[in-house]
């Protein structure tokens, strides 16, 4: 698609060589593109149910906002720990597929299961396995699409497979919407369309998609802790950790943005989903174009631009130049931010982690971004005020709530995401005051720390692994 202007980067043990043909090319791998339409499908599952989950268990099932607050808690860490579990069986057996079908099925029994129960604790059960089946599919996935990726293509092969999953998140929102005109508070219509459309991903990924194994393992004994020691040792990787830690220190929750730009500008409390559409918008555009660009010229720079969006985001709040620029400005560069990220994150780390912990590794890298995350994320609190949507920022029909609630998700979206990539967004965070010198602050922190991941980047960069 390009011609590189520097070697290609070296790519994990086991990738197979570029092939040519202008339509395999464009799909950058087959099995990175069946790994992206799995996702895509059980992305539009995941958010038909998500974007119904308030009202159904607020108007049918009764809940709190105490319930939901704990219920959104005990998901997260669920998610977190998960995550490590699935990811050293992964590495432990090398089924890769296998461990990632798992986790898709229990996500699709989830959605028949919430169907059956009426109380706080069954329900939360089958949202826990829902966490469940998310943790444990995400990091194999994530793998076999570094095992599958052609040479010097892997940056493009996580944006593909970025750009398919987001589309499927802003599908599957409307076709909730669909169902629910047709059948005017039907929520077991949308619960068991969501289950055959979660069953036809988890078909594509059994049929078609192929495990890939590293060549050099293929007859290596892994020990069920031997990724966790490999890592620790792994001084490259340490570094890739310790840089993706300090990139995500300056993000905040584009809640918290875009509220505050709702009171800058006034926006009215209807239009205020448009935000978040337009920013998916935007980086449903650009996650292909970052991950061919971090392929062309290194990983890093591609990062430290989307830190450069970032703080063009909190300049437009503090100097709001006009109401138009920055009600554009806002959420395209969050979506260029995200999209500078999300995908070259998990390319960068695949560049770099042992063969043998790289499921592993892939797992703890969001754990990581999960830790931070949750340490910038603002804190919600209930109020008659109207409050933020409790969707994902991505979703054009965010549901609104008058009690100040926080929504647990069913699409089991990994916590990093929830300050660092448009993937998943739970906050709820009430529409008042917040003043400029908390966002003077904040990209002061993005400045700083802007330079300080320059230096934790710059081995990569005279390594050829930037």
């Amino acid at each position: 698609m390009y011609l590189a202007r520097r070697p290609p980067i070296p790519d994990p043990e086991g990738a197979p060589a570029p092939t040519g043909g202008r339509l395999r090319r464009l799909l950058v791998e087959p099995n990175v593109a069946l790994l992206g339409t799995t996702s895509f499908i059980t992305d539009v599952s995941s958010e038909m149910v998500a974007s119904v989950l308030p009202l159904y268990l607020t108007v049918r099932l009764g809940f709190t906002a105490l319930q939901f607050g704990a219920t959104d808690g005990v998901l997260g860490l669920t998610t977190a720990l998960t995550a490590l579990v699935g990811a050293l069986l992964a590495d432990r057996w090398r089924r890769y597929r296998e461990v990632a079908g798992a986790g898709y099925a229990l996500s699709a029994a989830s959605r028949l299961g919430l169907l059956s129960v009426s109380g706080w604790l069954p329900t939360l059960g089958w949202l826990g396995a829902d966490r469940l089946g998310k943790g444990v599919r995400t990091g194999p996935r994530d793998a076999l699409i570094s095992l599958s990726a052609p040479q010097g293509r892997l940056g493009e092969a996580f944006g593909l497979h970025r750009t398919l999953d987001t589309g499927g998140a802003l599908a599957g929102p409307l076709l909730a919407v669909l169902l629910l005109t047709l059948a005017p508070g039907s929520y077991a219509a949308v619960f068991v369309a969501s289950f055959f459309i979660a069953c036809l991903g988890i078909g594509v990924l059994w049929l078609f998609v192929e495990n890939r194994f590293p060549p050099a393992l293929s007859h290596t004994r892994v020990r069920l802790w031997t990724p966790v020691t490999s890592l620790w040792q792994h001084r490259r990787f340490r570094r890739v950790l310790l840089a993706t830690a300090l990139l995500s220190l300056p993000a905040v929750s584009d809640s918290f943005l875009f509220l505050t730009l709702r009171h800058r500008v006034g926006l009215d409390q209807r239009l205020f989903p448009i935000l978040f559409t337009g920013e998916a918008v935007v980086y449903l555009a650009l996650a292909l174009p970052c991950g061919r660009l971090a392929d062309r010229i290194g990983a890093g720079r591609v990062l430290l631009g989307g830190q450069v969006a970032l703080a063009m985001s909190y300049v437009l709040l503090i100097a709001a130049p006009g109401r138009i620029v920055t009600l554009v400005g806002v959420p395209a560069f969050l979506g260029v931010f995200f999209a500078a990220t999300d995908g070259v994150l998990a390319a960068l780390a695949s560049q770099v982690v042992p063969a043998l912990a790289r499921t592993t590794g892939l797992a703890v890298l969001g754990v990581v971004l999960a830790a931070v995350g949750r340490s910038r994320r603002p804190v919600t609190a209930a109020s008659g005020n109207a409050v933020a949507p409790t969707r994902r920022s991505r979703t054009p029909s965010s549901v609104w709530s008058s009690r100040g609630w926080r929504r647990p998700s069913c699409s089991g979206r990994s916590s990093r995401s929830e300050t660092a990539s448009p993937r998943l967004r739970t906050t709820a965070t009430v529409v008042s005051t917040f003043p400029p010198p908390q966002l003077k602050a904040a990209a002061a922190r993005a400045s700083v720390v802007g330079r300080a991941s320059s230096s934790a980047c710059a081995p990569y960069a005279s390594a050829g692994l930037s």
